[in-house]
């Protein structure tokens, strides 16, 4: 049987958060404590987890900030030129929008928890997650990180601020934090951007480098996705419905094939749904 919750995940984010952290004077072995990661294998790039392992940092971290907002705050924090090749690849394009659009389709690099859906209109943008990962406070807090590094990666890109952006907030992301534009009332979880914003050029644009990174985030998507095999895709979008999961049917149409195609392909490699 597939298990969502097997070593699967990089650690870019949670590092990122640790360090974060350490930097407002939380000690990092106090974050870590009760899980296998260590201060020395949790900057290793080889270095994998599972969800309750982020889940109980994310929690240690709610503990240590204590007071409303350390999703926004972290999420602000986060610097697109960290995200290696992905972050040349957003970079080097020639306008801020082709710059989120890079990031949102390699994001799986660096976090293949956490999707995102792409609604385009003649005014701007949504940038909507998927879906939620987990419950409660952990659940707000990773959306609202996400959200927020969208907002941060968009200004960092433009060398400006944005106006005229716009938060929704679902009822799952409990505990409503400093900076949210809306009640919990959204049916998704989404941030706005305008177009004009979105066309606006990015300054350090170069159209032969920005092919070349991405090509580069190709080829690492290929090699994720050779490694993982139809289990390792099956065991993504497990991990995309955490809090709300997936059904085989469901599992199957998002593959592109049909239930039975997916079950024999599974048993033929000695697993099931």
């Amino acid at each position: 049987m597939i298990r969502p919750q097997e070593k699967k995940l990089p650690l870019y984010f949670t590092s990122a958060l640790v360090g974060f952290l350490e930097r407002h004077g939380a000690d990092a072995e106090y974050l870590l404590s009760g899980t296998e990661l260590t201060v020395d294998n949790l900057n290793r790039p080889e270095t994998r987890t599972d969800f309750d392992t982020i889940t109980n940092i994310i929690k240690r971290g709610l503990d240590f900030w204590k007071h409303p907002g350390l999703g926004q705050a972290f999420g602000l924090s986060l610097k697109f030129t960290s995200l290696g090749i992905l972050g040349q690849a957003a970079a080097t394009s020639n306008t801020v929008g082709e710059g989120m659009r890079t990031i949102v389709r390699y994001l799986a690099i660096r976090q293949p928890m956490l999707r995102f859906v792409i609604e385009e209109s003649e005014i701007g943008v949504w940038f909507i997650l998927e879906e939620g990962i987990g419950s409660g406070p952990v659940r707000s807090f990773i959306v609202e990180a996400a959200l927020n590094a969208t907002l941060s990666f968009s200004q960092q890109l433009a060398g400006e601020e944005v106006t005229g952006y716009e938060f929704e907030f679902s009822p799952h992301a409990a505990n409503r934090t400093i900076g949210i534009a809306k009640p919990h009332t959204a049916s998704r979880d989404a941030i706005f951007l305008p177009a004009d914003f979105l066309a606006k050029p990015v300054p350090t644009a170069s159209p032969i480098n920005a092919a070349e990174a991405k090509r580069l985030c190709e080829i690492e998507i290929e090699q994720i996705r050779a490694k993982s095999g139809l289990e390792g895709s099956v065991r993504e979008i497990m991990l995309s419905r955490l809090s709300n999961p997936v059904s085989e049917r469901e599992a199957a149409a998002l593959l592109g094939m049909s239930e039975r195609s997916l079950r024999r392909n599974l048993k033929g490699k000695g697993t099931a749904f």
